[in-house]
């Protein structure tokens, strides 16, 4: 992420130095990025100073404390495949992973019987996503700006870099983690995405209007068949009610667009301020910005929730509840619990040996545990039996649950005995 910068940042300083630019406008741009960087070395040193502080090396990888082969870079050790990660994997996840990011940036998708011809004709991630056309269409209309590039180039940059990381976005073979892997410039994509929107809507101020109601039309018809598409493709039905009030709307607001003009606006409100300000209003908004929100919100009651529902093999409810995390392990909580103390809930290890610890069991509890410590749950975690009542001592007027794997027992005996049966339901 910040290769484009310091590049960038270069390219301007030769630009300066080799052009007839005046003393003060280079006075002017070294300043600005002098203090950029004045500003910008504490906080990429408080890194160094914080794997210091908690490892007693500044170039620790925190992660490998926890996964000795979660780390940066190619060979044994790195991932968890046969001879470790390779180039090719790194390849195979950055395809799998732009298709992924493609498609959930916006929501917008296309039929996926085109996506296996795209994919073999165009790969990389050009199939079913239709983000790839909004980011074209910034940088065709914003060629000429430079910030456009240099968000642009930090996308490619963390494309780039996620090449040395040995897992993507694709688990279980489906979309799961979405963008999380390019999160860091999905923001600047938006932006070089917006400008190119923003210079179409303006554009579309000189259309004549019959031709704009046919876009609107078009769109409005693109929404109709999207629709199906979520509900067929994503296996999620939307029911015929919710749909039947969407494509209501959608027809209501064409009409509208239809029988409002500015001339209309001035007949019914005559040359008031108020009347002349609701036509230059409207005169800005249509018929880009108005086209453009109802493609949003079909996009976000449409496709947000078949997303967060889409099927993935052996998890039929897909990111809903992912990893078994959910409100279900809440409610097990308050089932146990007394109403009136705050709960304190202390983590154990599994008397089987065999069986492995998983953050997932109490993934839900984490989230309701304040950093503070003084939230109405508390969740903790003990090692060792021996240490759990001096841990217990720390939080004095809770009432204190004891949880190993997915349940929870009132006392450190019951949860530690293999032959006492739980208190609680499986909460899986």
């Amino acid at each position: 992420m910040a290769a484009p910068v310091a590049l960038h940042a270069l390219s301007r300083l030769v630009e300066i130095f080799s052009e007839k630019v005046k003393y003060g406008q280079r006075v002017r741009i070294v300043t600005s990025m002098a203090t950029l960087a004045l500003v910008a070395a504490p906080f990429a040193g408080s890194i160094l100073v914080f794997n210091r502080a908690v490892t007693g090396e500044s170039r620790s990888e925190l992660y490998t404390l926890q996964w000795d082969y979660d780390k940066v870079g190619f060979g044994e050790g790195h991932g968890l495949m046969p001879g470790g990660h390779t180039l090719d994997f790194g390849w195979t996840n950055a395809r799998s992973d732009l298709g992924i990011w493609l498609r959930d940036i916006f929501g917008w998708t296309i039929d996926p019987g085109l996506t296996d011809y795209m994919q073999r004709n165009w790969g990389w991630g050009a199939g079913i996503g239709l983000g790839w056309l909004f980011v074209a269409i910034g940088l065709y209309t914003g060629r000429k700006n430079e910030w456009i590039w240099l968000f642009f180039e930090l996308f490619i940059a963390i494309v780039i870099a996620q090449l040395t990381y040995w897992i993507g976005s694709a688990v279980y073979g489906s979309a799961v983690y979405s963008i999380r892997y390019y999160f860091e410039a999905t923001g600047g994509i938006v932006l070089v995405s917006a400008f190119g929107l923003v210079t179409l809507v303006r554009a579309a101020r000189n259309v004549p209007r019959l031709l704009t109601l046919c876009i609107s039309a078009a769109v409005a018809i693109v929404a109709v068949g999207w629709l199906t598409l979520v509900r067929e493709v994503l296996d999620y039905n939307f029911g015929a009610r919710l749909e039947t009030y969407l494509i209501l709307a959608l027809v209501l607001i064409l009409l509208g667009l239809l029988f409002t003009s500015t001339r209309n606006i001035n007949s019914r409100f005559g040359q008031s301020r108020f009347g002349q300000n609701l036509a230059a209003a409207w005169d800005a908004l249509w018929p880009g910005y108005i086209v453009l929100i109802v493609v949003a919100g079909v996009s976000l009651i449409g496709y947000t929730p078949a997303r967060l529902r889409e099927r993935l093999p052996d998890w039929p409810n897909g990111l809903y509840r992912y990893n078994k995390v959910g409100q279900q392990e809440i409610d097990a909580l308050n089932a146990m619990r007394d109403p009136s103390k705050p709960v304190l809930v202390v983590v154990l290890h599994d008397p089987n040996p065999g069986i492995d610890d998983d953050w997932r069991n109490y993934g839900a509890l984490m989230a309701a545990t304040s950093p503070y410590l003084n939230s109405d749950i508390i969740v903790g975690r003990v090692f060792d039996k021996a240490d759990v009542d001096q841990f217990v001592q720390r939080f004095p007027g809770r009432q204190v649950l004891y949880e190993v794997g997915e349940k929870l027992y009132r006392t450190v005996d019951d949860a530690l005995s293999p032959d006492t049966t739980p208190v609680s339901t499986d909460k899986s």
